[in-house]
């Protein structure tokens, strides 16, 4: 397991030094390092030998974005995050139903199936690229985290509707949209209780006082909050930014913010590497210019109609 460990990070530090020479995005080196070293290229590593280090980066990764926003900010562009993130969904399920219908022989179920599978944007990556050029909290970078948060959170209540895609009937799928909607409010009520109670807590903690306790208080609830959105069938991340953004009203955010960046870095190499690992790169080389069409297409319209939603 150690030797893994030198291996892959020694790999990183090499590519996404490469990478960084030539003045490419850090993230590309470490989906590169993920595909050189994964059992697509030379097999030393497999992807789940990093996976469980790979999902403490993501959490850590959208812990850190929610502690850089400012909840009043993105309260006051709440309804344009709404209207823009409904709007691009609906204009980017339509294109790709479209599109599917036409390039490929598909049942409706299977393309509406396939169309939400393409809607949402990589929140990962997006804050990532904020977050590198320090943008997370300006105009721009809290109404794309906003949008990119909502998104998700409505693509996850469509998902309750795939049921009815794959044609089940009787009360399956009411339940299943039921027990998600109870879920989503229980969220939303805890969320509100935390909130009640945190100033206490941080209060409490900074009259003790130890950069120690303040760092694990921050990873603490970065972990918290993932588990109880896992928990009540959410995405995990998005519950580790609710906890962020809980603890960006206190007066203890920069502090934290400072804490957790150097472990959130570590851990975020590790999630885009395990990304690259799962790319299959026999499949890529068998279709290259379908593929590569395939997703220009997809990017291209997805940007276009993203800046029309918002």
């Amino acid at each position: 397991m150690l030797s893994q460990i030198v291996l892959l990070f020694g790999a990183a530090v090499v590519v996404a030094g490469l990478f960084r020479v030539i003045r490419a995005p850090a993230i590309i080196g470490f989906l590169f390092t993920g595909i050189l070293i994964g059992p697509s290229g030379l097999k030393l590593i497999t992807q789940d030998a990093v996976a469980q280090f790979a999902d403490l980066g993501l959490i850590l990764l959208l812990f850190a974005v929610g502690l850089e926003l400012s909840p009043g900010a993105l309260l006051s562009k709440g309804h344009r995050i709404m209207i823009g993130a409904a709007l691009q969904i609906i204009f980017t399920v339509a294109a790709g139903l479209l599109g599917l219908k036409l390039s490929v022989e598909t049942t409706w179920p299977a393309a509406v199936a396939m169309a939400l599978a393409i809607t949402p944007s990589s929140t990962s990556i997006v804050l990532k690229q904020l977050a590198d050029v320090r943008r997370t909290d300006s105009p721009v970078g809290s109404t794309v985290t906003g949008v990119s948060l909502v998104q998700d959170i409505m693509v996850i209540s469509l998902m309750l509707f795939m049921p009815l895609l794959a044609g089940s009937e009787g009360s399956g799928w009411v339940g299943g949209f039921l027990k998600g909607l109870g879920s989503l409010v229980a969220l939303c009520l805890f969320a509100l209780l935390i909130r009640m109670i945190l100033p206490r807590v941080t209060t409490v903690i900074v009259r003790i006082g130890g950069q120690e306790l303040l760092t694990l208080f921050a990873v603490l609830m970065a972990c918290a909050g993932a588990w109880l959105a896992g928990r009540a069938g959410w995405s995990p991340a998005l519950g580790a930014c609710v906890a962020g953004l809980l603890l960006a009203e206190t007066d203890i955010r920069h502090q934290l913010f400072a804490d957790i960046v150097p472990f959130r870095d570590v851990f975020n190499a590790l999630f885009f590497i395990s990304m690259g690992m799962l790319v299959d790169m026999a499949e890529v080389l068998e279709r290259p210019i379908w593929i590569g069409v395939a997703v220009f297409v997809v990017l291209f319209f997805k940007s276009v109609l993203g800046g029309l939603a918002v």
